[in-house]
């Protein structure tokens, strides 16, 4: 466990979380709302400390928007925002330290007499506790927040609270009462080592992922699951369409240094439609189109089995089929011709976990989440293989649909295509993003 249960000799509590998640930021709210005054009264100098992303560095803050009244639609401005200790959090023993690194990270949290995760509402597994069970710290949180880790509600490996009095006396147990704090923190380190040991899942990812194999395996006949929606000759369409692409395109958005001779690049969108889920892949086409309306480029979306392309600029493959080493060496190829274009690719994987949720409804998820996994794992090395550097730029596809991810996902691919800086800022607008 911790060695220490204060920083500089001044009582802490903390919290581990993204600042721009709701369930986050309102449960800050609440504690500070309900619990922190009183709690404070009674453990003079205690200090909250707030690890993670603060409201609001998101995609409102970047468009310039000022800080926003309390219940209207825009920015946060911080934890406090919305209660009364906004704008005095110094005085208030209020601390956001922002993003910290594993070794800040855990110097941080063993220095806590407790972790407080006031969590309203579920959110399914609440990865914050994992550290603090890990490294040994006491742990006072809701019961929305412990049943997804297993943790009893009888106090054996953490105090339960779910209304303020309830935090505030657990905290003053805590605080004030070294036994209690020792018997804590052993009991999250033994809750940890039990995690680790009792892997109820495997079984069934084996089960899953044995499922898959056979499926990739067995001929079309006898498969027990469809394969990914993909016409007949996908894989042979991509590789000669690769080489269709226009030898030179001028684009306002790409109109900068040496790229002023090559033009815009010639862009392969891969993605895994089967499991990507079909909201996540329409949202990203409609990005695409978006980009090529205002880029003046010409793009061509769902290129699976179609033959004869000519002429394009993008080209959006909603389900790649095509195995790593060959997509490399068909890239390679087309790179050559295309020269001194230059040719980029963007692979968007899918979430596991979210492909999972579309099993029953779709058979081909298991197989386009198989393929989707093996171009996360192998693409990158594949293509240096191939003899191609800087060609690849990879992100699972939640990210682009998650509301705290977009924006910095969204730049920095625009970044990679070599965007011109005044467009980058542009495109979000003309985009809808």
């Amino acid at each position: 466990g911790g060695a220490g249960w204060s920083a500089g000799g001044v009582p802490c509590v903390g919290f581990v979380g993204n600042g721009v998640t709701p369930t986050n930021h309102l449960a800050i709210e609440w504690f500070l709302d309900q619990v922190w005054p009183g709690l404070r009264a009674k453990v003079p100098g205690l200090r909250l400390r707030l690890v993670g992303l603060r409201p609001d560095d998101r995609p409102k803050k970047l468009r310039g928007e000022g800080c926003a009244q309390r219940g209207s639609g825009g920015a946060r401005c911080g934890w406090a925002w919305g209660t009364r200790f906004a704008g005095r959090e110094e005085e208030s023993g209020i601390d956001s330290l922002g993003f910290l690194s594993e070794q800040d990270m855990r110097a941080e949290l063993t220095s806590w007499r407790a972790m407080v995760v006031p969590i309203l509402h579920s959110t399914g597994v609440n990865t914050k506790l994992l550290p603090a069970l890990q490294w040994g710290v006491p742990i006072v949180l809701t019961s929305v927040a412990a049943t997804p880790l297993a943790i009893p509600a009888d106090g054996s490996v953490a105090l339960i609270a779910d209304d303020d009095a309830a935090f505030e006396r657990h905290l003053c147990r805590v605080l004030l009462e070294p036994q209690v704090r020792l018997s804590l923190a052993a009991a999250s380190s033994a809750h940890w080592q039990r995690l680790l040991a009792d892997d109820r899942e495997a079984a069934d990812v084996a089960s899953l992922m044995q499922l898959a194999c056979s499926v990739r395996a067995a001929p079309e006949e006898s498969r027990p699951l469809p394969l990914p929606h993909s016409p007949r000759g996908a894989g042979r369409a991509l590789v000669e369409g690769l080489q269709a692409a226009r030898p030179h395109a001028r684009s306002r958005c790409f109109a900068q240094g040496e790229r002023r001779q090559q033009g815009a690049p010639a862009v392969l969108v891969a993605l895994h439609g089967s499991s990507g889920g079909e909201a996540a892949s329409l949202w990203l086409h409609q990005v695409w189109e978006a980009i090529c309306r205002h880029c003046e480029l010409r793009c061509v979306h769902g290129a699976s089995g179609r033959r004869g392309l000519r002429s394009w600029d993008v080209l959006i493959e909603h389900e790649l089929t095509l195995e790593p080493r060959r997509l490399a060496r068909a890239a390679a190829a087309a790179s050559k011709a295309l020269a001194p274009r230059q040719l980029r690719i963007l692979h968007f994987a899918s979430a596991v976990w979210q492909a999972s949720l579309h099993y029953f409804e779709r058979g081909g998820t298991l197989l386009s989440t198989a393929l989707s996994e093996l171009h996360h794992a192998q693409l990158d090395q594949a293509i240096s293989a191939a003899g191609l550097g800087g060609v690849l730029w990879s992100t699972h596809l939640p990210a682009l649909t998650n509301s705290s991810t977009v924006a910095p996902s969204l730049h920095a691919m625009l970044r990679f295509l070599g965007t011109a800086p005044l467009e980058e800022e542009r495109l979000p607008v003309a985009a809808g993003w």
